[in-house]
């Protein structure tokens, strides 16, 4: 009894199985280890749990296929090996060598009596007439004979004919044929696949701390498994340190004298005079963020936003109005451009900076201008940062000011960074 692959092997070089279900797929998938973000960890995990699913939908159909193709291939070449026999055994059971040997018996027999007497002429009658008889069988299993080889011939035909769909390009019978196209795609899949796992490997290390061996994944179906369950351990791991994590709001002033001894992130004499260098121009403002800014802690972001600070006055002549009512109304804009993160490998490397065109007042809940999501997520807090500022304000009406002019001849006097931060825990992701 053959095996699968012996089976396999052999219609193949039959030339009755297409060679593509030698290894259907993919072999040889090469993937780029930089092609995802490796911070944006649970948007990589999704879309890999969303392609191991298609991995496997994709296996599935073309290994039907190749079970059709094997069945189509061996079901032809069984045909073609009994169809001989049957035809034979048809004939055969026409006896008609037989018939012909008796045929030529009882002719001689009948000569033989001849007509010397009754009982001799009535033997020789008898045999004569059997004779006949058999020489109408023989007529008939001639022409039965000649029936069954016309039957047998046209059966082949159809056969023939009917395997041959499984050659024709575009024939719904050509499973080879679908099967490459689904394999076209399922390689597509695979080098994704493959990205992305190398990102959320990379991601794990980075925030984690967590080396899980990567798989092999060498374009064959049977590779398939194996991704698949690093997926699903990697989603248990992760599933695992985001219950235990808790996360938190902070802000961050950078002109307001808020760290540890008094000092702050940007020296008021410096705030001030960037602004008022920069008339017209955008204003650019530069910080190094501690990390005893957080404690210590080794923190992350889930999301990010900024306001502006100004003095409060009351302005006499407008009642219940003041600057800061006024303040209300400004909106600003600003590029910010954060930390550098670093690769599981220790190279630096930036994300895009972050655009925000509704800053508003410094008020008692969160922000207007605010983003999470992929653009600040995981991102490490700490380090550099640069800011710069649109010169002009929004206002409400159609008047021109500048953010060094301010609103009542008080500029802006600071920006505060809102912060949501979580901690990662990096000990539910050891095994």
């Amino acid at each position: 009894m053959q095996n699968w692959i012996e089976l396999k092997t052999r219609l193949i070089n039959n030339k009755r199985l297409d060679a593509f279900f030698a290894a259907p797929a993919g072999a040889g998938v090469s993937t780029n280890p930089e092609s995802y973000e490796p911070l944006l960890i649970s948007q990589n995990l999704r879309r890999l749990s969303e392609l191991c699913d298609r991995c496997l939908s994709l296996r599935k159909e073309i290994r039907e296929l190749e079970v059709l193709a094997v069945k189509a291939a061996t079901d032809y070449e069984l045909f073609l090996a009994t169809s001989a026999i049957d035809e034979n055994l048809e004939k055969l059971r026409l006896n008609q060598q037989a018939k012909i040997a008796a045929e030529a018996g009882f002719r001689q027999a009948s000569a033989v009596f001849g007509r010397k007497d009754e009982v001799t002429r009535g033997l020789s009658g008898t045999l004569a007439s059997k004779a006949q008889e058999l020489e109408l069988e023989l007529q008939s299993a001639d022409e039965i004979s000649k029936l069954l080889g016309d039957r047998w011939s046209a059966v082949r035909k159809f056969q023939a004919a009917y395997f041959s769909r499984t050659q024709d390009l575009g024939n719904a019978h050509n499973f080879a044929e679908r099967a490459e196209k689904l394999g076209a795609i399922l390689r597509q899949c695979l080098l994704e696949a493959g990205d992305r796992a190398k990102s959320v490997y990379a991601g794990l290390l980075i925030v984690y701390g967590r080396k899980a061996t990567l798989p092999t994944i060498d374009g064959s179906l049977e590779s398939i498994d194996a991704l698949v369950i690093w997926t699903l351990e990697a989603q248990r791991r992760l599933s695992r340190s985001t219950e235990s994590e808790s996360s938190f709001d902070l802000v961050v002033p950078l002109v307001q004298p808020w760290l540890s001894g008094g000092g702050s992130l940007i020296a008021a004499k410096d705030f001030d005079r960037a602004i008022a260098d920069h008339p017209g121009r955008p204003i650019k403002l530069g910080f190094e963020i501690p990390r005893d800014v957080f404690f210590g802690q080794k923190v992350r972001l889930k999301g990010f936003g900024i306001a502006y600070g100004n003095s409060y006055v009351l302005v006499s002549q407008s009642g219940i109005d003041s600057a800061q009512t006024a303040d209300s109304f400004v909106r600003m804009a600003a590029k910010v451009s954060t930390p550098e993160q670093f690769s599981a490998d220790g190279q630096p490397y930036r994300r895009p900076d972050l655009f925000f065109g509704n800053i508003g007042l410094h008020h008692s809940s969160q922000p207007m201008a605010y983003v999470d999501g992929p653009a600040v997520e995981n991102l490490d807090p700490s380090g550099r940062w640069e800011i710069l500022v649109h010169p002009w304000l929004v206002w409400k009406d159609e008047s021109s000011r500048l953010v060094s002019d301010g609103i009542y001849q008080r500029s802006m006097k600071d920006l505060k960074l809102f912060m949501r931060l979580y901690l990662p825990r990096a000990d539910v992701m050891t095994p």
